[in-house]
């Protein structure tokens, strides 16, 4: 029989490539979201069932039926711009911890992993140059403090399972929403645009492709599906899933001009600059990699060219 695979956020963008990707690996692919119809094709999970995080009693009754070997909880608000501070706290922080105590439900050695969608945003202030899992967390959002919050809750449950923490940083691909950086640029790209307003474009970000981020993902859950004998469980890991090394923002747009033809008016606009926003944010990748054996397989030029030009 093969193992069932909990994947919360069901129908966001990450998810879309994650299910079909376990799927491929074997894995029968439970899918969970508040969401009842979405334009993302529910139909990839071998199940799916419509509950949202924050009603504690309904995901418990659901979360106890499905009974999974490893979940993958990517479930959460990830819109840093969204205009209520407090949802952060409502969806990633108690919706998480509605989900971890759903799961101490089932008998104990039941589930063997946890693997949280955490942001690499936490690092906030004390991202400079490149940052290890080992860099002091310093938020100073609340989106980043509600990701910390919640990697903070989840320590509490190692006792039941063993917790991989996800620090993701910018990633993109085919099918992420427009209002992500990337996906707006590529938007305007396409559409010959003359002026493009956006803030501060002198920052350094890092940003990875979609399907390297699930390649990593697919990598550990494998690696976990084996766990067998308690020294491999009750454990809290950290992984940065990033590409390692950084590109300001003006680069990311003299990329997209090259590959397009297309040279607009880049216009700079304060209204759209963030407070207190990270001048640089770029990872090492290397624990991750090491543990996967898993490198890079796509570079931002790649990944920019698939996007426009639909070249994979």
């Amino acid at each position: 029989m093969p193992q069932r695979v909990l994947v919360t956020g069901a129908t966001g963008f990450l998810a879309s490539y994650a299910i079909p990707a376990l799927k491929e690996q074997g894995y029968y692919v439970v899918g969970l979201s508040q969401l009842a119809h979405h334009q993302l094709d529910i139909g990839l999970c071998d199940e799916y069932f419509c509950v949202d995080i924050n009603d504690a009693e309904k995901l418990a009754d659901v979360v106890v039926s499905i009974s999974p070997d490893i979940v993958v909880h990517l479930a959460g608000l990830s819109f840093v711009a969204h205009p209520e501070p407090l949802d952060f706290y409502r969806v990633n922080v108690l919706g998480t911890e509605n989900l971890l105590n759903a799961l101490i439900l089932l008998p104990e050695k039941q589930v063997k992993q946890v693997f949280l969608a955490s942001s690499a945003t936490v690092y906030g202030a004390n991202a400079i140059g490149k940052i290890n899992e080992s860099t002091v967390a310093l938020p100073q959002n609340h989106y980043a403090q509600s990701k910390l919050a919640m990697e903070l809750v989840a320590r509490n449950y190692i006792s039941h399972f063993s917790i991989s923490i996800l620090r993701l940083f910018n990633f993109t691909g085919v099918g992420q929403a427009e209002h992500f950086l990337i996906p707006k640029l590529v938007k305007h790209f396409l559409s010959k645009s003359n002026v493009i307003e956006l803030g501060n474009i002198n920052v350094s970000r890092d940003f990875c492709d979609v399907r390297d981020i699930v390649g990593w993902l697919v990598e550990l859950v494998k690696q976990a599906s084996c766990y067998t004998n308690v020294t491999q469980l009750n454990a809290v890991s950290t992984y940065n899933l990033s590409s390692g090394s950084p590109t300001k923002l003006q680069g990311l747009l003299d990329e997209l001009s090259s590959l397009s033809g297309v040279k607009p008016e880049i216009q700079q606009l304060k209204a759209l600059m963030r407070e207190n926003e990270t001048e640089s944010l770029w990872g090492d990748n290397a624990k991750v990699i090491d543990q996967t054996r898993r490198s890079l397989r796509y570079s931002l030029s790649q990944t920019l060219a698939w996007m426009l030009l639909g070249k994979s």
